[in-house]
């Protein structure tokens, strides 16, 4: 069987190679300018890329190079030429029209000036607070390297003192004289990037700097980053009038209310972020029957140490090792219980810092990883939910249990669902008025949190018409050459032309988000 699996999965990534050489029709005259696309191995994103890059190359008469986005060795670029996936990927990359790798590495024309700016901007940081205020050359890129550090070194906070750190904020520092080069020396017209986060979004945060064009997308979702919007994660104060500017409003909410209470029952799974490999939702297939103990208690839905901290830009903490801090501190001066529950997905890799956190403060305790939402509900007297941005913002409202957030740019800030605190000191007033706090049914703000998972989950412009049926049907195999078979199963001549012709409507506007109507399982681009 697995023998018949791997022939399967060759024949369609070769299916999918000459495919694209048939339909994206490329040529071997040396073009001046160059669009850059990042080497992101991820399968379900080549679909996406094949026809963005396509749509860019015939708009500028350019190139097409992929590049790495960060410093690599020597030993590394060797070790990959050995990686079956990613050789794999490199050959389906050529299929649409890659004709360069670009790998970045510290030129010596740089060393001084890269050595230069290491030396004046360690020597200002006080503490780990400052490193968010970095910037090079007028380009803001603190955010970058403090998530790349706790990622790379799986650090709940850090030490700026530390010999890790020093050594990671000089390579970032010479990764960013690379790319400063790069743009400077090379006609380069977009950037392609698969996150707008940890260094991975450096080149394009560069590039922005240089009025380059940088789109951030995937086969669900595409963006054009701006100076003012740099991260996907952003533009949420327009969420509520961008609304108002749909048609069939009607239909949209019945729509978003239907998708929104499957995931509250476990039927659906949309709207996190590894809905395709969770293999089920965080919420249970089950009625919430309520049997409440009787002490009251706090519930704390706790966020991935190490996973993009700053992905929706500021929060109120600099980490959320300080937030958990914060709010072991806080936990003294209150008679409640505090909840701790750890993303199921996450459990393995925090535990062992929340843990920390549950021996110090003895008001705290952690929920047994399986337990869902719903049995959560039905099981404890939950005053109020507390997070920095997480998915419960929009779902327990829903039963009339109060959120109050803990970030600047929480993704609902246009809507009233929630409490949405704009300092540490206004946060910590909440907090201790929590039992105040008004839990009466507002079905105003219910209508509110529709049209808020309309936007937020289901208005993206989708490359596969299906797509969320076709991630929950291959689950995780979602990631691997299977995906090109479900693609083939719905693509023909006119499907073709239609997302060329929708990639470049929205390429020619001014448009932050590709949007379109998904009621109906396909996407209908919207223009708004």
């Amino acid at each position: 069987m697995e023998f018949f699996n791997f022939i399967f999965k060759i024949q369609n990534i070769w299916k999918f190679y000459f495919h694209n050489k048939n339909k994206f029709h490329n040529t071997n005259i040396k073009k001046k300018n160059i669009i850059l696309l990042e080497s992101f191995y991820y399968y379900p994103s080549l679909i996406a890329f094949s026809y963005i890059t396509n749509v860019l190359k015939n708009k500028f008469d350019a190139d097409l190079y992929t590049y790495e986005p960060r410093l690599k060795s020597s030993y590394s670029r060797i070790r990959e030429n050995f990686n079956l996936n990613k050789l794999i990927i490199n050959t389906l990359f050529k299929s649409f029209g890659v004709k360069k790798k670009i790998f970045p590495k510290l030129l010596s024309k740089n060393s001084d000036e890269s050595q230069k700016y290491f030396k004046k901007i360690y020597k200002s940081l006080k503490n780990k607070n400052d490193i968010l205020k970095i910037k090079i050359k007028k380009v803001y890129v603190g955010d970058l390297i403090y998530d790349e550090y706790l990622r790379q070194y799986l650090k709940p906070t850090i030490d700026i003192k530390s010999f890790s750190f020093r050594e990671h904020l000089k390579k970032s520092i010479d990764l960013f004289f690379y790319w400063n080069s790069f743009f400077e020396e090379n006609n380069v017209k977009s950037i392609i990037v698969s996150h707008s986060v940890y260094l991975t979004g450096l080149p394009g945060r560069v590039g922005l700097h240089k009025n380059i064009n940088v789109y951030n997308l995937g086969i669900s979702y595409t963006f054009r980053l701006s100076k003012k919007n740099y991260l996907r994660l952003s533009g949420f104060e327009n969420y509520k009038k961008d609304f108002q500017k749909l048609r069939n409003k009607k239909n949209l909410l019945k729509f978003s209310k239907k998708m929104l209470y499957e995931k509250l029952y476990g039927k659906s799974n949309i709207g996190y972020l590894t809905e395709y490999s969770l293999g089920g939702s965080p919420f249970k297939k089950m009625k919430i029957k309520k049997n409440l103990n009787k002490k009251k208690k706090v519930l704390v839905v706790s966020h991935c140490f190490t996973d993009a901290v700053h992905a929706y830009g500021d929060n109120l903490f600099v980490d959320f090792y300080s937030w958990m801090e914060f709010l072991g501190k806080l936990s003294l001066e209150l008679d409640y219980e505090w909840l701790i529950k750890i993303h199921p997905n996450q459990f393995d890799l925090n535990y062992k810092y929340l843990n920390d956190f549950i021996k110090k403060y003895n008001k705290f305790s952690l929920l047994n990883k399986s337990i869902t939402h719903n049995e959560i509900i039905s099981k404890y007297n939950i005053l109020s939910v507390l997070t920095v941005y997480g998915s419960v913002s929009h779902e327990y409202p829903l039963f009339n249990i109060p959120v109050i957030n803990a970030s600047k740019n929480v993704p609902h800030k246009s809507f009233n669902f929630n409490i949405n605190p704009q300092t540490i000191d206004d946060l910590r007033k909440n907090i201790l008025k929590i039992k105040k706090i008004n839990k009466k049914k507002n079905k105003k703000n219910h209508k509110e949190i529709f049209e808020y998972y309309y936007m937020r989950f289901l208005s993206d412009y989708q490359v596969m018409k299906n797509h969320y049926l076709i991630s929950a049907k291959l689950g995780t195999k979602y990631n691997s050459p299977l995906i090109f078979n479900e693609w083939f199963k719905i693509f023909n001549d006119k499907y073709h032309q239609k997302k060329l012709y929708d990639f470049k409507k929205f390429v020619d506007s001014n448009n932050f988000r590709m949007l379109s109507d998904n009621t109906k399982n396909e996407s209908k681009y919207l223009d708004i």
